[in-house]
Parts: C-alpha cells; structure tokens; sequence
C-alpha cells in the first residue's frame, strides 16, 4: 500500500503551510504589526488591544509570531493601526485594496473621531447602519448629541410601556400647565378691565 503514515502527512503538511506563509508573506506578519503600530502613533500594545476590542495577552501573541489572526481578527486590527488588511497581512498593496479604503483613509487623515465613527458603523447590521441615517436626516445630529444627557439615557433605557406612561403624563402636565396659563391670563385680564373702569 501506498499510503503515508500519520507522521509523514503532518511533517508534509507542515512543510505545504511553511511554503505558503513564506510565499505570501504570512511569515513577516509580526514585523508589520509593530510597524503598523508605529505609523499609527506609537501605539502600545494596551491600546492596540482597547482599540480592536482583543486582549493585550493575543496582541503579544500576534507579536511573537505565536499565532496568526483570523480574518474578522485582521481587519479589527488593521482598522485599529490605519492601514489596510491586505498590506498587513501580506506586505503588499493593491489598487483595488487602495481604491476601496480611500474613503476611509481619507476620513482616518483628517480626523481619528472620523475613523471611530467608521469603525462603530462597520460593527453594526446594514438595517442598523440605514436607520442610523434616517435619525440623522430626519432629527439632525443635534438628535443624536442630546444622547450625552444621563437623562436622555435613562428614558431611552425605559421599557416601552414605561415610555409611553411617561409621555401620557407629560402630556397631562403640559395641558395643564396650559390651562392654568390660559387662567391667569383670562384673570388679569379681567383684573385690568377693572382699574380701567
């Protein structure tokens, strides 16, 4: 029979998986990682783990050439160092890749917020993303911004029914604010009528 045994399968895939990541560039993968770093402000490797959302022991790992990051892991990362996921898994550029991070680069150039904002949108669902839009077309961003208030906050956390309880009674409380107002106005009217006589 022909067939290889355990130990020379996994001694010739280890070689095949050596081959490719020498080839494509894979092996280096740490190296630009820190250059990467680098280039997007010194960022230690603390930070880095904040801003992709891993732990500092997987960035260190990633460091040390220990373990290699999964797709979804490389464009967190890549994102987090403004560059883009084809260079820093492979060292080389393309102009597809270029064309398609333009925008992002661009918004990464002149403001970082613009990059944190680009980084929350890639983190939510396509419906998500459309009616996040159609609150800013329709309310402003001045919508979006009295979210900062605590109060605002703890409504929005309200259950349904609570809210619409809530909106009951303001509506109660503003009619009747109104119609004490509509009093006292019929009052000093009245009260002027009199000294006029």
């Amino acid at each position: 029979m022909n067939s290889l045994d355990y130990d020379q399968k996994s001694a010739t895939d280890t070689k095949i998986r050596e081959r490719i990541f020498t080839e494509s560039g894979i092996i280096r993968f740490p190296e630009r990682l820190k250059e990467a770093m680098e280039k997007a402000g010194s960022l230690s490797n603390s930070l880095l783990a904040k801003k992709s959302g891993m732990s500092e022991a997987v960035i260190r790992k990633y460091l040390k050439g220990e373990c290699y990051p999964t797709l979804e892991r490389l464009s967190l990362l890549a994102n987090a160092c403004n560059c883009t996921i084809n260079w820093l898994a492979t060292g080389k550029e393309s102009e597809y890749g270029n064309r398609m991070n333009n925008a992002e680069n661009i918004a990464r150039l002149y403001d970082s917020v613009a990059g944190e904002f680009l980084s929350v949108l890639s983190r939510v669902s396509q419906e998500q993303r459309e009616e996040l839009l159609t609150v800013i077309y329709a309310r402003g961003i001045a919508s979006l911004l009295s979210l900062s208030d605590d109060l605002n906050i703890k409504i929005l956390q309200l259950p349904p029914e609570e809210k619409e309880r809530l909106m009951r009674l303001y509506d109660q409380i503003k009619k009747g604010a109104s119609e004490v107002g509509e009093v006292a106005s019929e009052d000093s009217l009245a009260s002027e009528r009199k000294r006029a006589v």
